[in-house]
């Protein structure tokens, strides 16, 4: 089941144009991305040989850049259990496929392992107990990927007499085979402990392939995976499929615990995380709101709320607070006034952060990052920084504060003129580079006092720390050599430490205009890469600069 986000759908105009075209024609050939599961319901008690992974595709030729070489995809892979989710950076297929694909296997615990450490592990069979004189035993078969269909067998005794609970240990190395007691095990394994009738997964860490992952699921019932690529997103289920009854007849799907003693310098930290679902999932908020936020849908408009008992508001708007509950989030728009202090406020509870962006002046659903040409950042012990070509901004200031282990980061802004309704896209990461983006869908707006949107206003430009200027209107003839041209297209498409917006790019070529296809970004490898000459591209810009496309 593949879903397309219906908002604000843009039209793909196909064009003809100069030399580069036909060059950006057989580079690629622009589609509808897809993205999709193997299947629509998953067993996470699979006891067979292999992953039993679930594998995502994404069919998108506009990701194939390089078509010499393997591309990524990046996706974002949530449950009920963990509303934040996982990243995952999809492998293409092939050279110049344009598909890519990835899996993601399914933990009922916090299963991420260092390689070569002791995990404990606890199963609870009462159908196991049948001596209730003495102590029993249970045998369960543990497989990896390196280890391939062939388990080893392990025994494990029963913690006492009649108790019916079973425990026993197991070391992940990095051997060349599997022994007693030791399953052979590399970074980036998934790691399957199963019983007839039942399984229990983990991976081990570090993991170097960032095309899997493992995701948080609810450990006695069924969840819902979704799978989000921009605006594209598609959903499975996933379960107990095997045991019987779902996991009954008194067997209890394994319980891993890392040794203490041996937990130190494991995995990396999660992501900063501005969801309440952990503590939903917890069943420590309101029953409302823990089905509001465990049912979480991208596309219902959220609203300010007043619940006492929630421990922190994730995002806050002039001081109203709003539930977060995934990854992509539709706002009830807030209408701000120009020459007025607005705040927003993020909060979350993570490391210390040390950077966060907000991109805004975007209006499509689909969106991103690369399309929004006035933001924000924050670097902790840096200047602000402020890309604001519009003029939309008179003031803004930033505020970072870190109370134990809650940290929050509020701007402080004075619109200087109207703004129509925008998204807002954040990325934040924290002092180990765990990075976390979220959207926010028709976030806000500026009107002018009178509630009217126009095109400008008289307030001042004044009280930036940084500003990026409007670009001026009269179109001067680009008089760039071919090295300059070509760092400009550097700066813009991403190939330098110095980033342009689309307008500054533009005016450096003596065009007057703040929009580029966000499509023809892709072109910009082709100049550095010396495929294209600066000229053409040049002459492309022009090209679409006349028929409209650029605006």
């Amino acid at each position: 089941m593949t879903s397309l986000a219906h908002k604000n759908r843009s039209v793909l105009v196909t064009v003809t144009l100069s030399t580069l075209f036909v060059l950006f024609a057989t580079h690629s050939a622009y589609a509808v991305p897809a993205i999709s599961f193997d299947s629509f319901d998953y067993a996470r008690d699979f006891p067979g040989p292999g992953t039993g992974a679930a594998v995502i595709t994404v069919t998108d030729s506009a990701a194939n850049t390089n078509p010499g070489s393997i591309d990524t995809a990046s996706i974002t892979v949530t449950s009920l259990a963990n509303p934040s989710g996982i990243q995952l950076s999809l492998k293409e297929t092939g050279v110049n496929t344009g598909v890519f694909q990835g899996t993601v296997e399914f933990m009922t615990g916090d299963y991420l392992f260092p390689e070569s450490r002791t995990v404990t592990i606890t199963q609870q069979d009462t159908s196991a107990n049948t001596n209730t004189n003495q102590v029993d035993t249970i045998s369960e078969n543990i497989r990896s990927d390196h280890s391939g269909a062939n388990p080893i067998t392990e025994t494990f005794s029963e913690t006492g007499v009649n108790t019916g609970i079973f425990q026993g240990k197991l070391n992940f190395g990095g051997f060349s085979s599997s022994t007693q007691g030791i399953i052979f095990a590399q970074g980036g394994d998934y790691v399957q402990i199963s019983i007839p009738g039942g399984a229990t997964w983990s991976l081990i860490t570090p993991n170097s392939d960032v095309s899997k992952g493992a995701l948080l699921v609810n450990p006695n019932t069924d969840d819902i995976i979704t799978a989000t690529y921009g605006a594209i997103f598609t959903q499975a289920t996933e379960g107990l499929r095997y045991a019987p009854g779902g996991g009954g007849g008194g067997i209890v799907s394994p319980g891993l615990v890392l040794d203490a003693a041996a937990s130190l310098g494991g995995s990396s930290p999660p992501p900063p995380t501005f969801s309440l679902g952990a503590f939903a999932q917890a069943n420590l908020l309101p029953p409302d709101l823990e089905k509001k936020l465990l049912n979480h849908d991208p596309l219902d408009p959220i609203g300010p709320s007043n619940y006492a008992s929630v421990p922190y508001y994730p995002l806050s708007i002039d001081g109203n607070g709003y539930l977060i509950g995934g990854y992509a989030n539709t706002l009830e728009t807030v209408t701000e006034q120009v020459g007025k202090p607005v705040n927003v406020t993020f909060t979350t509870i993570s490391r210390p952060l040390v950077h966060m962006s907000i991109y805004t002046n975007i209006h499509n659903i689909s969106d991103e990052i690369a399309d929004s040409d006035t933001y924000i950042t924050y670097d902790k012990g840096q200047p602000l920084q402020i890309v604001d070509p519009h003029g939309f901004f008179s003031k803004v200031t930033v505020d970072a504060k870190q109370d134990g282990n809650k940290q929050s980061i509020s701007y402080n802004i004075i619109f200087a003129k109207s703004m129509q309704t925008s998204n807002i896209i954040m990325r934040v990461w924290d002092d180990h580079h765990a990075s976390q983006d979220i959207k926010f869908f028709d976030a806000w707006q500026a009107v002018e006092s009178g509630g009217t949107q126009t095109s400008g206003s008289n307030v001042p430009q004044a009280g930036l720390i940084q500003n990026i200027e409007p670009q001026p209107s009269q179109v001067q003839p680009s008089s760039q050599t071919n090295p300059e041209l070509v760092d400009i297209v550097k700066q813009w498409g991403g190939y330098s430490p110095k980033s342009i917006s689309d307008s500054e790019m533009l005016s450096d070529m003596g065009i007057d205009a703040k929009y580029i296809p966000s499509w023809y970004m892709k072109t910009s490898k082709w100049v550095v890469s010396n495929d294209v000459s600066p000229e053409e591209f040049v002459n492309a810009i022009k090209y679409m600069y006349d028929k409209g496309i650029i605006h």
